[in-house]
């Protein structure tokens, strides 16, 4: 991963084979952060979907192994 500070925060670059969760739960732990607003693009491949069911209160996953573009990556990372 390549990381660069900028005004208003850090861009992160993921190489080939990382995996977008594990760099970036590794870089906050790191970086000593309880929790993170985070945006994206790019590629990925081997990706794995979930949509929540509030019913059974479980998550239905679909795997995919091509290799995708990645419009738009939003959300928000927090540790208790």
């Amino acid at each position: 991963m390549t990381i660069k500070k900028v005004n208003q925060g850090f861009l992160l670059r993921l190489h080939k084979g990382q995996s977008i969760m594990q760099e970036l739960q590794q870089y906050a732990s790191q970086e000593g952060w309880t929790c993170c607003k985070l945006t994206g693009i790019g590629a990925v491949c081997h990706i794995e979907l979930g949509v929540y069911k509030s019913e059974s209160k479980s998550y239905t996953k679909k795997h995919f192994s091509d290799i995708a573009e990645l419009l738009s990556l939003q959300g928000n990372m927090a540790w208790v």
